[in-house]
């Protein structure tokens, strides 16, 4: 390079700078003018520099100079081919432009980059086939021409840039990329391996043609050897829950490929078998078809879709039934087998199926299944009496061992549910759980007998237990002379807690009959616990006067308090009272009480602020120090009353009965009690929460 090329390129390059600058400020006319001056000024080795500000032009409002731009660029490229790569995003946008020779002499550039250049062009491929959905005039047939020349030339680049498109929403632009693409595969038939995935996808297509297109398309890859198309059909073939016209399209694409190779298609069988019932009928035939194809070679490959197909050919399609004859025939089955063939399947079948319930119940089948292993050896090997006999065996054996496994079970939740009952009531249960544990063991032993054996014993157990540790309290009594009408007579009582849990509370009343002095209120009794009584009675009634004693005791359980209350009344038999055997729970005793027992389960209760005992809610006096638990109320604080002499009031009077004063404005019922601070309702005397009586204020 001389000396007077360097001073010419650098007068031309000035040249140049000035008159782009000028485009910038000029009108429309001046820079149509000023474009198609630049040809003059440019040299080969002054393109690369001033390409850029070239391209620029491209995105002018005016649509002259935007072709001058265009001319301008072919001129630059036939003097300097390379670096046109920039070029190629705003050559490509200019094929949707409202002139039609910037749109045609932009893909003619465009072409001649390709040829160059193949790669500057495949950013710009997604671009160039959505134009292909909805062309402007004069465009379809040099872009066609350009993408197709590009797939020639990089077949791998094109068909990956092409399967994006195969995503698309629009069926036009689906339709234009499978048609460049198939194009591509004459060239490279390998090249559609990176397409293959969405392919697979348009077989279930809503339109037929794309479908179709697809399939042949998928059919000439795996002929052409491409590995990735076998696998992929069998995602569709194998999945649970697919779009049925995916699943019938992948039957029909996989046909084809399974009479090269039916062992690619061999974890599908399963599947197909399952699908010779599905609802359609056309899945039904085509997956019959396939399996004959894939057992014309080797019948074992299909040999447990058998029985599907013995079955098949009493569908209810004759299409159907015709394909799975035509896969019988194929596979070279006698119709004289069909019949062994078919019970030793059920039989073979309906011992699988007990099998799967008894272990999904956790049940231990370890001599069933060594059965059903030599069944299936059986069946695999043609011998169907033996494998019928075999599964036979293995269903009865499970099917016995999950009715005893059940029977087991049930009296071991029977037994754990007393058993946590009685333990909530604070009973010892250890004995009873020892037991419970010991049938636990013998179930996984599978000694079913056994186990229920002791899961049976372990509920008598705490049954039994549960009775047992309830109070039962036994009263004994004499008297040391006869009752004195009118006169205080001394009573001995003898209390003996034979029951096995501790008595709380216990209360003795006499009634309104008799009039008492001494203790008649103890905190509680232990088990086997005796106490003697000394208590004064007072008949308050003339003549003979039944004696009746009302014993009531507390047992605790969690927070709640469990009352029981037992109703002993003896009557004398003679006009006077004698020194008798009163009460007694002896066998041959003279005297036999009447008792009637209830249990009333309360939730409150109170704290002894003295010693601490915890007492019913409604106890006004602790039974274990004998301190009140609340205040006395007086009369006269409670309810309506004159303020004068203090006399009690009701809401309708006027005027007091004993001063004749008038009577204070109405009192309003409290919401909520003095004591304990519960709610009240209108109408309410005493409160619901503590037995507190209701002061009106």
């Amino acid at each position: 390079m001389g000396v007077g090329e360097d001073i010419r390129a650098a007068h031309e390059a000035t040249q140049i700078e000035r008159r782009l600058k000028s485009i910038a400020e000029a009108s429309a006319d001046r820079r149509i003018t000023l474009v198609r001056q630049l040809h003059d000024h440019f040299v080969p080795r002054l393109v690369p520099k001033f390409l850029p500000q070239v391209t620029k032009l491209l995105s002018d409002d005016n649509p002259a100079v935007r072709h001058q731009a265009v001319l301008l660029l072919q001129h630059l490229f036939d003097l300097h081919p390379k670096g046109f790569a920039k070029a190629s995003g705003p050559l490509a946008g200019l094929v949707q432009d409202t002139r039609m020779d910037n749109r045609t002499t932009a893909l003619e550039l465009l072409d001649k980059v390709a040829r160059q250049e193949p790669k500057a062009v495949l950013p710009q491929l997604a671009k160039l086939v959505e134009r292909l959905d909805n062309p402007q005039p004069g465009v379809q047939a040099p872009l066609l021409q350009l993408i197709t020349d590009l797939g020639r030339r990089a077949p791998t680049a094109v068909a990956a840039q092409l399967a994006k498109q195969l995503g698309s929403r629009k069926p036009a632009t689906v339709r234009n990329a499978l048609a460049l693409l198939e194009q591509v595969a004459e060239k490279q038939p390998a090249a559609l391996a990176r397409a293959a995935p969405r392919l697979v996808k348009l077989l279930g297509h809503r339109n037929s043609a794309i479908q179709k297109q697809a399939g042949l398309m998928l059919i000439s890859a795996g002929a052409a050897g491409v590995a990735a198309v076998p696998r992929l059909l069998l995602r569709p073939l194998t999945a649970r829950k697919v779009d049925p016209e995916l699943r019938l399209h992948a039957i029909l694409t996989a046909q084809p490929l399974a009479e090269r190779d039916p062992g690619l298609f061999a974890p599908a069988v399963r599947h197909l078998a399952h699908d010779l019932g599905h609802q359609r009928w056309e899945i039904r035939e085509q997956a019959a078809l396939l399996l004959g194809i894939m057992g014309r070679k080797k019948m074992s490959l299909i040999k447990d879709a058998v029985p599907s197909l013995v079955h098949a050919l009493n569908d209810g399609d004759d299409l159907v039934r015709t394909a799975a004859a035509k896969a019988m025939e194929e596979i070279k089955v006698s119709s004289l087998d069909y019949d062994a063939l078919q019970k030793a399947s059920a039989a073979l079948e309906s011992a699988r199926g007990v099998l799967h319930s008894a272990q999904n119940f956790g049940v231990a089948t370890g001599q069933a299944d060594k059965l059903l292993a030599d069944a299936e050896k059986a069946y695999g090997r043609g011998d169907y009496p033996k494998c019928m006999d075999y599964s036979t065996r293995a269903e009865d054996i499970a099917a016995r061992a999950e009715k005893e496994s059940d029977r087991v079970k049930a009296a071991l939740t029977r037994a754990e549910s007393t058993i946590q009952s009685v333990s909530h009531k604070g009973v010892s249960i250890a004995a009873a759980e020892a037991l419970l544990a010991e049938a636990e063991k013998l179930l996984e032993k599978q000694r079913y007998k056994e186990a229920h054996e002791k899961a049976e014993q372990a509920l008598l157990l705490s049954q039994q237990q549960a009775v047992e540790s309830r109070p039962d309290i036994v009263l004994r009594g004499r008297v040391e002379s006869p009752l004195v009408p009118d006169d205080w007579s001394v009573l001995s009582l003898e209390l003996e807690n034979i029951g096995g849990a501790v008595a709380r509370q216990i209360t003795l009343d006499f009634g309104d009959s008799f009039a008492t002095r001494g203790q008649t209120l103890l905190h509680g009794m232990e088990a086997t616990e005796k106490r003697t009584l000394e208590i004064e009675v007072y008949p308050k009634g003339k003549g003979l006067v039944p004696l009746t004693v009302d014993v009531v005791y507390h047992s605790f359980e969690g927070a709640n308090f469990h009352q029981q209350k037992q109703d002993i009344v003896e009557v004398n038999d003679s006009t006077e009272f004698e020194s008798r055997e009163l009460f007694a729970s002896a066998v041959g005793a003279t005297v036999v009480p009447e008792t009637q027992t209830s249990v009333v389960t309360r939730h409150f209760h109170i704290d002894c602020d003295n010693c601490g005992a915890r007492l019913p809610s409604d106890f006004r006096i602790c039974g274990k120090c004998g301190v009140r638990l609340r205040e006395r109320v007086e009369r006269s604080d409670t309810g309506y009353h004159c303020l004068e002499c203090n006399s009690p009031l009701s809401l309708n009077q006027k005027f007091c009965g004993g001063c004749g004063s008038a009577t204070p404005a109405k009192p309003e019922a409290p919401t909520s009690c003095r004591q304990c601070g519960g709610a009240l309702e209108a109408g309410q005397k005493f409160c619901g929460g503590c037995g507190a009586p209701v002061i009106l204020a």
